[in-house]
């Protein structure tokens, strides 16, 4: 089953052809400012999700210490990351999508997987001091199989 993802802005550079008359100089005028989204925060690319995910998953199933993730995660997610006993599987990240919640949060829902098995996995990511940091994240289990 083939899943869609999420589309990317996209603008060419516009100043392209604005070089200086007879140089080959291939450099535009003007460089495209970092993007800010309509409420004024900064974007949170998925590519950053899907690593900070990865890196929670190791540090969830043992592979990494809590503080792989310190500047990642809240402080308070990397303290319960360390008091909690690791999984027994090695996960691998899969699908990911995510939502926007205002007025600074982004929910992602995403799966991860092991040969026999998939797992649903949950995080929150929260706007402080103009960066990016899960503060909530979840591997769920089946009852069974804790």
């Amino acid at each position: 089953m083939r899943l869609l993802k999420p589309l990317y802005d996209y603008e060419p550079l516009h100043d392209l052809h604005d070089f200086l008359p007879g140089s080959l100089d291939l450099v535009p005028t003007r460089l495209p400012h970092p993007r800010l989204s309509p409420s004024g925060r900064p974007p949170l690319p998925l590519a950053h999700v899907r690593s900070v995910l990865k890196a929670l998953l190791e540090v969830r199933t043992g592979q990494q210490p809590a503080s792989a993730v310190r500047g990642w995660a809240g402080a308070q997610l990397v303290t319960q990351l360390g008091m909690q006993a690791p999984l027994d599987a090695r996960l691998t990240l899969k699908s990911l999508r995510g939502c926007v919640v205002p007025p600074s949060s982004y929910e992602v829902s995403a799966t991860a997987s092991t040969p026999a098995r998939a797992y649903a996995v949950t995080a929150r990511f929260d706007l402080t001091d103009g960066t990016w940091r899960c503060t909530v994240f979840d591997v769920i289990i089946p009852p069974g199989r804790r």
